[in-house]
């Protein structure tokens, strides 16, 4: 059959394509800003905020004591050989990264199998001769999705990586008390 032969346009085929489109180009978008973008500013950002958290709380902490009780915390830990300490915690998590190479393989798992079958349904659209209008489909999907996508990318850099979740002091506070609890 040639293509004037076939079906025309039926408003519920069109309509399940493409909201299945929107759905694979969603999950595409947000799963690649997950992968490049979001993963990275989150590990950095929570590097960041407890390096930040644990300067300023031991450092304003050690501020408030007095000179007795200065030296008396750099005597108790001349005991401690804090460099083979930082030394066994100097290494990458082995339950991290297998996590995390889990997910992403995962995610690329995903999308294939979600694109072979957007594939597919074109792929059968044309053998029943079905004008299926692909090509409209994905521009209307990729014009929403450049601007979500962009509103979404904004959000997460100037908002949620400038947030605190955590007070200053509860890294040093968790830390003097699991110390407390383990020793004394």
């Amino acid at each position: 059959m040639t293509s004037e032969n076939c079906k025309s346009k039926d408003f519920y085929a069109n309509f399940g394509v493409n909201v299945y489109v929107h759905v694979l180009f969603l999950f595409i978008i947000l799963s690649c800003l997950f992968m490049f973008v979001i993963s990275k500013l989150t590990t950095q950002g929570a590097n960041e905020a407890f390096v930040t958290l644990a300067t300023q709380s031991i450092d304003e902490q050690f501020t408030k004591l007095n000179p007795e009780q200065q030296a008396l915390a750099r005597k108790a830990l001349q005991g401690i050989d804090l460099n083979t300490l930082s030394e066994m915690f100097n290494h990458e998590e082995k339950t991290r990264k297998y996590n995390n190479e889990a997910i992403f393989e995962s995610i690329k798992s995903n999308i294939f199998i979600l694109v072979l079958f957007l594939i597919l349904i074109v792929i059968f659209a044309k053998l029943v001769c079905y004008k299926l209008p692909i090509k409209h489909i994905l521009l209307e999907n990729v014009i929403i999705f450049a601007g979500i996508g962009l509103v979404e990318f904004m959000f997460f850099k100037y908002i949620i990586l400038n947030f605190i979740p955590v007070e200053p002091s509860f890294l040093v506070k968790y830390l003097l008390d699991r110390v407390k609890s383990t020793l004394f």
